[in-house]
């Protein structure tokens, strides 16, 4: 069930390539398609020990390759397969700042969860088994990790933010910007780096 969250959460990241694309029969006919026809494969390629990648030693700790990487690939294609929205959807403020501070939030919340989850998933120094899930160090240090890089992120991307403002100007959404790619950079690492 863990694995299969990084399965749904990597399709539902794929959503946004989608919207004012596609009907939404169609996204859900391509979501059955992409977790059984792509996801599966650069998973294994990755997270198993038979991985042809991970025999070379590529090493991935939470899906910086097999979900970010993957995904990111996966919306290009998309992208230049359908073409331009027919309606420009970005604007420069969110609609709601509050709401988009509190999804950052639980986002942050749940990498701490799926990036200390996989430490005994993907451990290239032992055999994993589910006995050796838990609450160990490595856990500790994957959270640890992902919850510094999150921190360090949000803080540089302040300061930059602040520097390059106008009357030196903070915005919570450029912090808020921040911490979502300190997350992201934890991903395949946090749990391979030492604190």
């Amino acid at each position: 069930m863990f694995e299969g969250s990084f399965a749904a959460l990597s399709v539902a990241l794929i959503s946004g390539s989608l919207i004012e694309r596609v009907r939404f029969r169609t996204w859900i006919v391509f979501s059955i398609f992409w977790m059984l026809l792509v996801y599966p494969f650069i998973a294994r390629w990755i997270w198993n020990k038979e991985g042809f990648l991970r025999k070379m030693g590529h090493l991935d700790f939470a899906g910086g390759t097999v979900v970010h990487v993957n995904v990111g690939v996966s919306a290009l294609v998309i992208c230049k397969i359908l073409g331009k929205r027919t309606r420009n959807l970005v604007k420069d403020e969110p609609s709601s700042l509050k709401l988009m501070l509190l999804g950052t939030a639980i986002l942050w919340f749940g990498w701490l969860g799926f990036n200390g989850g996989n430490s005994c998933l993907n451990n290239p120094e032992q055999e994993t088994s589910i006995e050796t899930c838990g609450a160990n160090f490595r856990a500790v240090n994957a959270v640890s990790v992902t919850n510094i890089s999150a921190c360090s992120a949000g803080l540089a991307w302040l300061f930059i933010d602040w520097s390059l403002s106008e009357g030196n100007v903070v915005s919570l959404k450029g912090v808020a910007f921040g911490v979502i790619s300190g997350l992201v950079g934890s991903t395949p690492l946090a749990g391979f780096v030492d604190l």
